[in-house]
């Protein structure tokens, strides 16, 4: 995990259980995990993928989501990048944001070309705003590789907007 995620850390909870995970809430800096949720269904397949969400929420939720710059990245994306974030914007699109942002700046030799466009061309401002933060993410060095492909990539399906419905042109 990132330096600047791993150090806003403050506690881990765990409980037995099939409950969701969370992260930051009253006890901001907390990581709350249910041992059970990931093996009864949630449809989650990578601990570590929720992992940097939770810590997202418990790292950057505070100062971040209601910044005028994030607000601002937001409207100028004026998508989102999942319908969980899409849906619940005040408290999901940050924590949602991170692990594309991560992967992207940090991994982005483990995307596929398509991956790696999608993220590019749906969140850039939202990227940009991430990157002018100066946050530590040691011991992660950037990819080599940060802009969409040169080559042509095909991604299907629909880009919806806040009133769910279709965005034209995406």
């Amino acid at each position: 995990m990132p330096a600047v995620l791993l150090f806003a850390i403050t506690h881990v909870v765990i409980n037995a259980g099939d409950k969701p995970w969370g992260g930051g809430g009253k006890s901001h800096g907390g990581i709350l995990v249910h041992t059970d949720w990931l093996t009864m269904g949630s449809g989650v397949e990578y601990v570590e993928e929720v992992m940097l969400h939770e810590a997202g929420h418990a790292a950057w939720d505070r100062s971040h989501r209601n910044s005028p710059g994030w607000l601002a990245a937001q409207a100028a994306d004026s998508v989102f990048i999942s319908r969980y974030a899409r849906d619940f914007p005040d408290r999901e699109d940050v924590a949602e944001s991170i692990l594309p942002y991560f992967a992207v700046r940090y991994q982005s030799d483990r995307l596929t070309a398509a991956e790696r466009a999608t993220i590019l061309r749906t969140i850039p401002n939202r990227l940009k705003y991430f990157d002018e933060q100066g946050f530590d993410m040691s011991p992660y060095e950037p990819s080599e590789v940060q802009e969409p492909p040169e080559e042509i990539v095909t991604i299907q399906g629909k880009v919806i907007g806040p009133d769910s419905q279709p965005l034209e042109g995406y």
